[in-house]
């Protein structure tokens, strides 16, 4: 523990059994940035304590201007914090980014919350063998996605991270705990705030995974998403693709479940605020996704590609329907319309 004003009243043994840890405001910044863990930590605790002050003193969570208020640069130095080498200052550093993720005003920003859930996924948060550090990493993640200012925003933007970065890790602990998360999400803010196109887009991978628990999590995901919706619509698609042995488990998890049921959290930003259609989102949805695929699309070089057929042969026999046909082969090697070569 430290003092925002005085020495540290628990001061910690640096590597020198005599050199005592003293974080104090004036030596923050360049303390959170130290190679010595000890006074990495002591300065997570510090901020945290500020944080509190601020509370105490009146200050409303979400409105506090971290970087103002609290340490100069902080919103960009939450970023190293919680992907900490140290385990013990990791720990320290995570439940300092709850604080901020709950308190601070930067955290509210989608982006920033974006960077903040991909920093994270660098580290140990989600593969730590610390029970302690994966609670504390997904509890920062979900508090991100509660606190966001502009409705399900942030929700998008942290879940779009845990299915690219973390959903497709080579370490089966970060597939399953990005997946709970993922879980968790859907309970706590509602399936119709998910990013539900990208999610149905992920999860044929997740349901197949060579890891057992993986694909547990995968199934639960679905379910969830299905239950909540009181309907098996909103992914058919998804399940008209699964195994019989798979529609099965999912039926035999639905029959566990109670039903649709309200959020359990709910988003700050949308407090009160009624739910839109669960088929018309996820229409939305898949169109934002398809015109992003569709606008960034690879450029079609149209000699390689006509070069893999017999245009140039058919162009030059005398029929006009040979000539007719090598014609439609150009047209076919363009790719989609409008052609983009």
């Amino acid at each position: 523990a430290t003092s925002s004003s005085q020495p540290s009243p628990f001061p910690t043994s640096a590597p020198n059994a005599n050199e005592e840890i003293v974080v104090t405001r004036e030596t923050l910044e360049a303390s959170i940035a130290d190679k010595n863990w000890k006074l990495r930590k002591a300065s997570y605790d510090l901020l945290r304590q500020i944080i509190r002050e601020q509370i105490t003193a009146g200050s409303q969570p979400g409105n506090i201007d971290s970087d103002s208020s609290i340490m100069p640069g902080l919103s960009q130095a939450i970023l190293s914090v919680v992907y900490d080498s140290n385990a013990s200052a990791l720990d320290s550093g995570l439940q300092l980014a709850l604080d901020y993720s709950e308190n601070c005003s930067q955290a509210t920003d989608s982006e920033h919350a974006g960077k903040i859930a991909t920093c994270l996924l660098k580290g140990n948060g989600l593969s730590s063998s610390r029970p302690s550090t994966v609670k504390y990493s997904s509890a920062v993640l979900l508090k991100l996605m509660e606190v966001g200012s502009e409705g399900a925003s942030s929700v998008h933007e942290v879940i779009c991270v845990l299915l690219e970065k973390g959903l497709t890790s080579r370490k089966p602990k970060i597939v399953i705990a990005s997946s709970s998360i993922i879980c968790d999400a859907t309970l706590d803010f509602g399936a119709i705030n998910l990013p539900l196109a990208s999610i149905r887009s992920s999860m044929p991978k997740l349901i197949s995974h060579s890891n057992v628990k993986a694909r547990e999590m995968g199934m639960k995901i679905v379910a969830e998403i299905c239950n909540a919706f009181g309907s098996k619509a909103p992914l058919q698609e998804l399940l008209d693709s699964m195994k019989k042995a798979q529609q099965s488990q999912l039926d035999k998890i639905l029959s566990s479940l109670e039903g649709p049921s309200p959020p359990r959290v709910g988003l700050r930003s949308s407090q009160g605020e009624e739910q839109g259609d669960a088929m018309e989102v996820l229409e939305a949805q898949a169109k934002a996704l398809e015109a992003e695929r569709f606008a960034n699309r690879s450029a079609v070089n149209i000699f390689v590609e006509l070069a893999k057929t017999n245009y140039t042969e058919r162009l030059k026999l005398p029929k006009w329907s040979e000539k007719v046909g090598a014609l439609d082969t150009l047209l076919e090697c363009g790719g989609e319309k409008p052609f983009k070569l």
